[in-house]
């Protein structure tokens, strides 16, 4: 009998719900009490009614959370540990509002209420992006790009870029290392999902191999690779990147037809990635330049605060650590720094309390670039006007992006006979140690003291478009 005893609150944690739905219901129950309370005994009673609408539309949206997150137990955890939060909140208004006689702002209830609500919404949107196809298949490319990362494939493209652009900084040169692997094998993984629907259209039908061979050998900067050739009678071309045919008909001159392909190539390639500090994590790639353009404007709109200075400023600023002696703690982005306040435990840090978005603001330090200078090649654009010298600068840097675009398919035919009929499902196999926030991590490296708030924020920049 005496091991029925309740040891140190281990019989009350046994009792709690383990899953999301049964504490859902709690908290539904727990509102229910509280919404039949006397109006005359509780002045927050308009200020509940609102909350429980709140948490209705919530559990009207996140229906069957137990058994979409069943193998993302981070995640469900994040979202019970916020339910248990909510609960206690409950109670603790039960208790203390019908003793009150005026509503007070700083109420503790209200307090945990409002933050346990808000929290709850912001897992719920993580959740439907994790979810989305688009999530899906930026995971399935990350995991290719991971299985690539050691194998030198990165170290030498690395090389090349460093080697080409000596003064481009070197958070700059990785940035576009990444954007040329994730290019590379965002084709690779549409061509295995092309392939598993052929095959699938076609049981026991096999592609041949191709027989025209581009050049293997990592040059720079590279040149587009020669257009297909078109059979004799023909219109139509088959490409070896996409699989897909390209109509060329037989009246095009040569210049036409060379045109017609570079075109199809970059709607392939999408050869125009941003290059913002806050795109660095999932590249983001545009098949046209002024697609392109005008996201990397938006980005000094919203960021920097200047329409035409992203030449200038990207990975020029640093945002040292405020309250760190340390002078060579600086990050690259203003994420970076609330990330590292809220993971990294220093004696020095404060609590979340003591600092907010406004005061890290100051923190930046900018080393803009010289006017109209290449961030890659530093080469001054000249002009008679400044519109025609920042008319020059994109077209200068536009040049470059489309000839790095190119290193993304060089070894094409080596790289394509090593896959060629592989089933896309082993490519979803592949466990190459993501760092998926949706997953347990255990083990000596994995902190279990990273606190609430710091894992949200952690889902949120990760499946953040």
């Amino acid at each position: 009998m005496a091991d029925a005893q309740p040891q140190n609150g281990e019989l009350a944690i046994s009792k709690a719900p383990k899953n999301i739905y049964s504490r859902t219901n709690r908290c539904l129950s727990l509102f229910s009490k509280y919404r039949n309370m006397s109006v005359d005994q509780n002045p927050y009673q308009l200020y509940m009614a609102i909350y429980e609408v709140w948490f209705l539309f919530w559990v009207n949206t996140s229906s069957c959370l137990d058994r979409r997150l069943k193998f993302y137990p981070d995640m469900k955890e994040l979202v019970m540990s916020m339910l248990s939060v909510l609960q206690r909140a409950l109670r603790l208004a039960s208790i203390s509002h019908p003793l009150a006689r005026t509503v007070v702002e700083t109420d503790g209830a209200l307090y945990g209420i409002t933050g346990a609500i808000s929290r709850l919404e912001r897992l719920d949107q993580c959740i439907r992006n994790y979810e989305s196809p688009a999530a899906r298949e930026a995971r399935e490319i990350r995991r290719l790009v991971a299985t690539k990362w050691g194998d030198g494939s990165a170290a030498l493209v690395w090389r090349l870029i460093h080697g080409r652009f000596p003064r481009a900084e070197p958070t700059l040169i990785t940035q576009l290392v990444l954007s040329i692997l994730h290019r590379r094998y965002r084709i690779i993984y549409h061509l295995l999902k092309y392939e598993k629907a052929m095959e699938n259209a076609n049981p026991g039908a096999r592609r041949s191999q191709q027989r025209e061979m581009a050049d293997d050998t990592l040059l720079y900067p590279a040149s587009y690779p020669d257009p297909p050739e078109v059979a004799r009678g023909e219109s139509k071309a088959n490409c070896r990147y996409c699989f897909r045919d390209i109509v060329i008909p037989q009246s095009a001159s040569r210049k036409q037809r060379r045109a017609q392909w570079e075109s199809h190539l970059k709607a392939d390639l999408k050869p125009y990635a941003c290059l913002s500090e806050y795109c660095r994590h999932i590249p983001k790639l545009f098949s046209t330049a002024d697609e392109w353009k005008d996201h990397m404007e938006m980005h000094n709109r919203y960021l920097i605060g200047n329409e035409t200075n992203w030449f200038r400023e990207i990975h020029r600023t640093k945002w040292p650590c405020p309250f760190c002696n340390d002078s060579n703690t600086c990050f690259i982005t203003l994420h970076d720094l609330q990330n590292h306040l809220i993971e990294d435990e220093v004696t020095n840090h404060p609590d979340i309390t003591g600092w907010d978005t406004s005061m890290l603001r100051r923190s930046r330090v900018p080393n803009p670039r010289d006017k109209y200078c290449c961030p890659l090649c530093n080469m001054e654009q000249k002009g008679r006007t400044p519109k025609k010298r920042s008319d020059r600068l994109y077209t200068h840097f536009i040049d470059h992006l489309e000839e790095l675009a190119l290193v993304s398919i060089y070894g094409w035919n080596v790289e394509i006979s090593k896959i060629t009929g592989q089933s896309i499902s082993s490519t979803h196999s592949v466990d190459v140690g993501e760092r998926n926030s949706l997953r347990r991590r255990s083990g000596p490296n994995h902190d279990q003291r990273k606190s609430m708030k710091r894992k949200i924020l952690d889902c949120a920049k990760r499946f953040r478009d």
